[in-house]
This record gives C-alpha cells, sequence and structure tokens, in this order.
C-alpha cells in the first residue's frame, strides 16, 4: 500500500514539475522594456513541494514503517536461509568431491593391484605350466626307469636258463633214439619262458612286465615269429667207424649237419634275445 502510494505521489510531483516549468517562462509586455513576476505560477510551485513533500514522506514510511521493517526481516531471514541451504550445498559439493577423489584413488589403487594380481597369476600360470612339463618328464623317466628295471629282471633270467631242446648235445646222435624230427619255434619258446619268468615276479612289478611284454611282443614278433628251424630225424648207429674222420666223432657228416641246424636256432635266439634287451616303452 505504501509503495502503490510513493509511486502515485511520484508521478503527479513529476507532472505538477513540468507545468510549472512551462509557465515560468518571462512574458514581455507590449510597450514595457522589463519583466513583471507572474504571481500566479507561485500556486503550482507550493503545489509540486507539496507533492515532493508527500512523495519522501511516501519513501520514508516505505522503509521505516512497522510493514516494512518485518518485509526486510523477512527477507533477510529468507536470504540467510538461502545462504545458509548454499553453504550446505557447497560443503555437500566439496565432501562429494572428496569422496570422489578418494573413490577414484582407491580405483587406481585397485587397478594396479589387479595389474600386479594379474602379473602374478601369468607367472604362476607360466610356473605351474614349466613344473607340469618337469613332472611329465620326471614321470616319464621313471617309467622308462622302471620299464628298463624289470625288464632287464627278465632278461637276466632268460639269459641265464638254455632249454635243453634248442641246445647242441652231440651225445643225442649217438642214442638208440638219436634225435628225434621236429620243428624248432623259436619265438613261440622265447616267449612262452619269458612269461613264465614274468610271472614270477613281484605283484609292484607285474604291471609293468605285462606292458614290457606287449611291447616286445609289438616290436619283435613280427621279425622273429615266423622263423622256424626244421630238425629231422638224425643218429650215428653204434659202432660206427670214426677213422675216416681223424676219430674226430664232430667231424661226421651227421653230426656236422646237427651242429648247423642247432647253430641256427641258436642265432634266432640270439636275435630273440638282443630284440628283448632293446625294447622299448
Amino acid at each position: 500500500m505504501a509503495v502503490s502510494l510513493g509511486a502515485r505521489f511520484s508521478d503527479q510531483t513529476l507532472l505538477l514539475w513540468v507545468m510549472s516549468t512551462e509557465s515560468e517562462t518571462p512574458q514581455v509586455v507590449a510597450g514595457e522594456g522589463k519583466k513583471r513576476p507572474d504571481w500566479g505560477n507561485i500556486s503550482q510551485i507550493v503545489s509540486a513541494l507539496c507533492a515532493l513533500a508527500l512523495a519522501l514522506l511516501a519513501i520514508y514510511g516505505l522503509f521505516f514503517s512497522k510493514t516494512s521493517q518485518a518485509l526486510v526481516a523477512y527477507l533477510q531471514s529468507e536470504l540467510a536461509a538461502r545462504n545458509e541451504r548454499i553453504a550446505t550445498l557447497e560443503l555437500r559439493e566439496q565432501q562429494l568431491q572428496s569422496a570422489v577423489s578418494t573413490a577414484q584413488a582407491s580405483l587406481d589403487d585397485l587397478t594396479q593391484k589387479k595389474a600386479s594380481a594379474e602379473k602374478e597369476i601369468a607367472a604362476l600360470n607360466a610356473e605351474q605350466e614349466t613344473r607340469s612339463k618337469k613332472l611329465a618328464e620326471l614321470d616319464q623317466t621313471l617309467r622308462k626307469a622302471q620299464f628298463a628295471l624289470v625288464r632287464e629282471k627278465i632278461n637276466t633270467t632268460i639269459s641265464s636258463t638254455l632249454n635243453g631242446d634248442e641246445v647242441f648235445l652231440e651225445d643225442r646222435l649217438y642214442t638208440p633214439e638219436g634225435v628225434k624230427a621236429k620243428t624248432i619255434r623259436p619265438w613261440e619258446t622265447k616267449l612262452a619262458y619269458i612269461k613264465e619268468v614274468a610271472d614270477d615276479l613281484p605283484d609292484e612289478y607285474k604291471t609293468i612286465a605285462a606292458t614290457v611284454i606287449k611291447n616286445f611282443t609289438e616290436q619283435c614278433g613280427g621279425r622273429f615269429s615266423a622263423q622256424t628251424v626244421q630238425i629231422p630225424a638224425l643218429r650215428i648207429p653204434k659202432g660206427t667207424d670214426f677213422g675216416p674222420y681223424g676219430d674226430d666223432r664232430s667231424k661226421h657228416p651227421t653230426a656236422i649237419r646237427y651242429e648247423g641246424l642247432m647253430t641256427q636256432v641258436y642265432k634266432i635266439q640270439q636275435g630273440i634275445q638282443e630284440c628283448f634287451r632293446s625294447t622299448t616303452p
């Protein structure tokens, strides 16, 4: 209300001031050489001064009345509340920026730890792969060593034992029965004997012994399994004169033939024996 009143008085004051200014223009009376004061304008000047005084009173009422003071106090409190809210928001912003900085630092630290962990994992995987290879190599070496051990145990036994039917015994020629006709199969005889020796090994070696025999059969059987020696019936009668042979019975043709046939058997046996010793895992 006070603001509206002050605005109205200000407009009236300006209007009166303009009118008074226009009316103050000096008038020259014909025939007279000097100016006369226009007393009719005095009332206008007084009215303008009154309007100005009223405007000043309105302004004074606006800024110094209780209503105005209450309005100013309200505006000041509202301004203080807004300033406090702004300060709170600024503080919150600082806290959030600090939290963001802390989170970023933590994220950077986690990124570094992740990279370091990935490097460690890669190193561990490489080490594990290396150790796995070494373990596989050691396992293979162990298997080869066990294979060689069992093979040597069997070979020692079969090398120190002779099969009488496959050994050259000249005295058989002079017996009443002599040497009977037969087909000697060195591979079958040797393989059967190797299996017999393997069965007599301790239980801890039997699995490996089975592998040795299997590999031996695969690696050597194709070369020796078909080799046979035909032995005919041979006999040197009792009372035969060995004078033509220098009294040396081994020079008799039958003895020479028999020895030659048994030498073939022996060579096949030696080949089988060498092949067994060279059997690989």
